[in-house]
């Protein structure tokens, strides 16, 4: 008998996003509950505050459409329970009553977007699917490689005024010295070969110091287009000193504001990763240690170091600021989790350090006490000799 061929087995498709609607009115709810379905989303609806919680509870929602005002409860206190509970979920706060204040209060408790009753039903279903393919593109893995990218660009943009600012040393020094050197020049031209002596070493030291400032800045410029490109996705060999030197220059500014730092390196072998990459992670743990920091200057410490294990190489960046509940710990490197005060970071960074570590076939792991500080420590596989 011939065989006959089998039906290949269909692919299953991720279920639909789940928004919760809380609203306190029939009328809206069932508005905004119209708009979900309409997007291809799944509503599941909430009168009153302790409703809305039982429900996040049950189920994990990708965004939550919240009255601000809830009855006797308050909407604003439901959207940071949110944040503080449920990260994972976006919130669209929505009013009868709007004001300048309130919208500004509700995007630094950290919603999506604030909208105005009469609802305006085109704007807000187009926000809504963007909030929920912004969700959908973090937790497809396929998209990471975009997302890092993003987070280097955000992380560059975001210290613009402080490259600025390193750029601006170097140059006024450069062009000082360069001024120095055109008066020793102009001196020469008006004497004998007798006189010229001293005015050559000046000549020569400021031409010194000038080639100094320009290296300054040429270093500078290549670790900004290191750390610019766009990663090929290919591990390579990796000079891990390098990578945090890097990572240091380029975070210097807002290092130097708020603490000293420290150097511990003893790895002696090279990692597998991408340069690149590898700094961007340094950065965004150099960023978030500086930021933990309560003490005065004097009294701030982060310490990098480095040492080689069997067959790895590991590098740690330690504080000694606010350090992290231990309930928070578990989460930390869930997206969209944060610990810092709302609408400071977007909860990304530390999933994104995860994802590049990983990567590249190493781990990340902290290490946090309370009032004592934290330590982050990278595990590399080293390279093949």
């Amino acid at each position: 008998m011939t065989a006959q061929p089998t039906e290949p087995t269909p692919l299953s498709s991720p279920p639909p996003p789940r928004v919760l609607v809380v609203d306190d009115e029939e009328g809206p709810r069932r508005v905004l509950a119209e708009v979900v379905k309409r997007i291809g989303a799944t509503a599941d609806t909430a009168p009153s505050l302790p409703q809305a919680r039982e429900l996040l509870e049950r189920e994990r929602y990708a965004c939550a459409l919240i009255d601000k005002n809830l009855g006797n409860d308050s909407g604003i206190d439901l959207l940071t329970l949110i944040r503080e509970k449920w990260p994972e979920t976006d919130a669209i706060i929505i009013t009868g009553y709007p004001n300048v204040a309130s919208a500004v209060e509700a995007l630094r408790l950290g919603a999506a977007d604030y909208f105005s009753k009469p609802l305006e039903i085109a704007g807000i279903s187009q926000r809504l699917k963007t909030v929920l393919e912004r969700r959908a593109l973090v937790q497809d893995h396929r998209y990471m490689p975009t997302l890092i990218h993003a987070d280097r660009m955000a992380t560059l943009g975001r210290m613009t005024a402080g490259l600025a600012h390193e750029l601006n040393n170097p140059l006024t020094f450069l062009t000082g010295h360069l001024e120095l050197a055109q008066m020793s020049v102009d001196a020469l031209r008006m004497m004998g070969l007798a006189q010229a002596s001293e005015h050559l070493e000046k000549l020569s030291s400021s031409l010194h110091d000038a080639q100094t400032g320009a290296e300054r800045i040429r270093a500078l410029i290549g670790e900004l287009r290191t750390f610019s490109r766009t990663s090929s996705g290919d591990n390579q060999r990796v000079d891990v000193h390098k990578a945090v030197e890097g990572a240091l220059a380029l975070c210097a500014h807002e290092l130097k504001l708020r603490t000293r730092v420290a150097r511990n390196y003893k790895a002696q072998q090279s990692a597998i990763g991408d340069h690149g990459r590898l700094m961007q992670v340094v950065i965004n743990l150099l960023v978030n240690a500086a930021q933990a920091l309560t003490r005065d200057f004097a009294s701030n410490l982060v310490t990098i170091s480095t040492w080689d294990t069997e067959g790895g190489v590991v590098v740690e960046i330690r504080d000694n600021g606010s350090g992290i509940p231990e309930e928070h710990l578990p989460r930390l490197f869930e997206p969209f989790f944060t610990t810092k005060p709302q609408g400071v970071g977007t909860g990304l960074g530390l999933s994104i350090c995860r994802s590049i570590v990983e990567g590249a076939g190493g781990r990340i792991e902290v290490e946090s006490r309370v009032g004592e500080g934290s330590a982050f420590r990278v595990h590399l596989r080293a390279a093949v000799p």
